[in-house]
């Protein structure tokens, strides 16, 4: 994202001086061909690692989730069942497998998105900085407030589709 957007400020900047000001075409010509180049290269090696990362992250907590699983209690009530283990791991590890990176790259799509125009907008207009810290300050307050209601409405959306309330309904 930074590198894209750092491609279009300096496009804006030499397009909006004068012709005049604008000095050599063919050297400005390279500068962008060169961040063009730049910012390719980045989103090429952000898409070629971003399945080497989750294949590698989910291996990692397949391991951890069956090494929890055959070290649970035997008396407890998940293993009641034959077959309930079983069923409710593979449930969740394919929830995890599916949804996981979808939100991953989301969220670090959105905060680079973010930073990358924070950056364009404080390095185009530095006499804004304050006004970007307030705000920058109002949202970190109201996610810091927010977390505790989603994690709760997680929790009870986790707990009304869990095996009980499904078996009681």
């Amino acid at each position: 994202q930074a590198s894209i957007v750092l491609a279009d400020c300096w496009l804006a900047r030499w397009t909006s001086t004068l012709e005049l000001r604008q000095g050599d075409t063919t050297a400005n010509l390279y500068y962008f061909l060169l961040l063009v180049v730049f910012a390719a290269s980045v989103v090429a090696l952000q898409s070629g690692s971003w399945p080497i990362f989750c294949l590698a992250a989910s291996s990692r907590m397949h391991a951890e989730g069956m090494l929890r699983a055959l070290r649970a209690p035997l008396g407890a009530p998940l293993l009641a069942a034959p077959g309930q283990l079983l069923s409710r791991f593979a449930k969740d590890l394919d929830t995890l497998d599916s949804r996981l990176p979808a939100v991953l790259a989301q969220a670090m799509g959105c905060a680079a998105a973010l930073l990358s125009a924070l950056a364009a907008i404080l390095a185009s207009s530095p006499g804004v900085a304050p006004a970007v810290a307030l705000v920058g300050l109002a949202f970190v307050r109201s996610v810091k407030r927010y977390q505790p209601v989603a994690a709760d409405a997680t929790r009870l959306v986790s707990v009304a589709h869990g095996p009980v309330v499904a078996h009681l309904l």
